[in-house]
C-alpha cells in the first residue's frame, strides 16, 4: 500500500529508502550528496527540516515546506537530484567504489520494475509520511529519530 502526503505543507515524519535496503550510505560521499541536497532544498525549495537521520539504507526526516507546490514535490526533486549525483559518482572511474558494478546492476535491475524510471532507480517510491498532528505524535518520532 503506498502512503500519501496528505497536509502538503503540514509537518510529517518521512522514511526514504534505497531500493532493495542496500547499504549505500555507508560511504562518507553519499551522504555528503544527500547533506548538501537538504541543504539545497533548504535554500531554495522552501523546506523546514526539523530532524534528520541517516542510516546505511535510509534516512528518517521530520519536515514540512513552505513551498506552494507541497512537500511530494520538493521529494521529488531531492530524489531526482541525490540519484543523479550518485549515478554521476558511480559511473566516473576515477572515484574509488569497490562495489561500482554491483550497485549498478542493482539500479538498473529496479529501473526495469519501474515504469517512470527507465535507467536506474536508487529510491524506492514510497515515503511513508506519517503526519505530526499532535505533541506526542511529535515527541514519539523525536525520539525514534
Amino acid at each position: 500500500m503506498r502512503y500519501k502526503i496528505l497536509d502538503q505543507n503540514g509537518l510529517n515524519f518521512l522514511t526514504l529508502t534505497v531500493v532493495e535496503w542496500i547499504d549505500l550510505f555507508t560511504r562518507p560521499v553519499y551522504c555528503n550528496i544527500v547533506l548538501d541536497s537538504l541543504r539545497f532544498c533548504q535554500e531554495k525549495k522552501g523546506l523546514l527540516l526539523f530532524s534528520y537521520v541517516i542510516m546505511s539504507n535510509h534516512l528518517h526526516l521530520i519536515v514540512r515546506t513552505e513551498n506552494k507546490t507541497g512537500l511530494s514535490r520538493v521529494l521529488q526533486s531531492f530524489k531526482t537530484y541525490t540519484s543523479n549525483q550518485f549515478l554521476d559518482y558511480l559511473l566516473d572511474p576515477k572515484n574509488p567504489e569497490s562495489r561500482r558494478e554491483w550497485l549498478l546492476n542493482h539500479f538498473a535491475f529496479n529501473a526495469r520494475k519501474n515504469s517512470t524510471n527507465s535507467h536506474h532507480n536508487l529510491w524506492q517510491g514510497d515515503n511513508h509520511p506519517i503526519a505530526l498532528y499532535s505533541p506526542k505524535v511529535i515527541r514519539q518520532k523525536l525520539d525514534y529519530i
